[in-house]
């Protein structure tokens, strides 16, 4: 199956702290957050801008920490054992806490464009194969 796409920032600084709310204002003052808190000695902040064409989904994967979404354009699906849920260009979605297997997917008409905003416990796999069985 094909996979949706990244874009990864340079390396990032990790720093010991402990999380409060986290939230990521966009250009238009739409707030994703806040995010599921997670605890870790150190954490890594993560933002991926990611897409792809109608039907193309991520494998089945956890993170060690929490995500959210904002989406510029298409419409994003997460299909978790919580069910499944969407959202479309200009809206956010928060995802679920750490560890949540997940399948991330375009389940518009036409290409998807997103940012994915993570807070992780930088001392573990940022990603790791799950099931949703």
């Amino acid at each position: 199956s094909a996979r949706c796409g990244t874009l990864t920032s340079p390396p990032t600084r990790r720093r010991k702290a402990r999380q409060s709310a986290v939230s990521y204002t966009t250009p238009m003052d739409t707030i994703i957050g806040p995010l599921p808190p997670i605890s870790a000695s150190e954490y890594l902040l993560r933002v991926n801008r990611a897409g792809g064409a109608p039907g193309t989904k991520t494998a089945i994967h956890t993170h060690p920490g929490s995500e959210g979404f904002y989406v510029l354009a298409g419409k994003l699906g997460q299909k978790t054992p919580h069910g499944v849920t969407y959202t479309e260009a200009g809206m956010t979605m928060t995802g679920h806490g750490p560890d949540t297997p997940m399948e991330v997917f375009n389940a518009g008409t036409i290409d998807l464009d997103e940012l994915a905003i993570f807070v992780v416990d930088a001392n573990r796999p940022f990603s790791s194969p799950a099931s949703l069985d």
